[in-house]
């Protein structure tokens, strides 16, 4: 898997742009991601999903679940190995969603999450 990589500028996930270093890059990997946090109704939920695009502060993924905007979330993604990666990871991080976006398909949206400084990164044991 070799990853898109793009400048801010040709950035097509919403929000924060203004924000943002123009130095930032992006990257759009298909990552499985698990996605956890608490709906618009405060219930708590556990979603499987795939990451759209990553850069340094932030990320974009679809969710099925209804969130808004402000909700804290923490993303639990899989990278996998590759010719440079040795082995696969796991990366822990967290953020505050900043953007919500409808989809072509109703039952989903482009939720766009700015990414805490804090993460943890774990080996994955076979």
């Amino acid at each position: 898997m070799i990853p898109e990589m793009r400048s801010e500028k040709e950035n097509t996930a919403p929000a924060l742009s203004a924000n943002r270093s123009a130095q930032e890059r992006f990257f759009d990997l298909a990552l499985h991601a698990l996605v956890q946090g608490n709906t618009a109704a405060g219930e708590q939920f556990t979603e499987y999903t795939e990451l759209s695009s990553i850069s340094a502060s932030l990320a974009t993924l679809w969710l099925k679940s209804k969130i808004k905007t402000g909700s804290k979330i923490k993303l639990s993604l899989e990278v996998p190995k590759t010719l440079i990666l040795e082995n696969p990871l796991k990366l822990f991080v967290s953020g505050k969603v900043v953007g919500i976006e409808e989809g072509a398909n109703l039952q989903k949206k482009l939720v766009s999450v700015e990414l805490e400084k804090n993460f943890k990164i774990q080996p994955v044991r076979a």
